[in-house]
């Protein structure tokens, strides 16, 4: 389980979603889906656990654990960073979300 929070947004290079600690660079993030793919229900790894996305679009956004037990609710918020081109080619991120 996520002892901090988790952020998301999305790469304006790869278009690529990805999440990222809290606290920490999104230029370390992860692949959750591909550019255009809902997030949600996409099971992904992240610093030793797993985690989906669920209620995409709705009141309910959370992020569940890879069990399917609750985690926490999501918050948007707005955030951007610039990683570079030498990063995981993940350009400028822009955080959508924290969880």
């Amino acid at each position: 389980m996520a002892t901090a929070s988790v952020n998301f947004g999305t790469s304006d290079v790869t278009g690529n979603n990805v999440a990222w600690w809290g606290g920490a660079s999104p230029c370390t993030g992860v692949k959750v889906s591909s550019q255009g793919e809902n997030p949600c229900g996409k099971h992904f790894w992240y610093r030793g656990h797993e985690y989906f996305l669920k209620g995409c679009g709705t009141s309910d956004f959370s992020l569940y654990n890879g069990d399917g037990s609750f985690n926490h609710k999501c918050s948007y918020t707005s955030y951007d960073e610039w990683c570079g081109y030498s990063q995981g080619d993940l350009g400028n991120v822009h955080q959508s979300w924290s969880c």
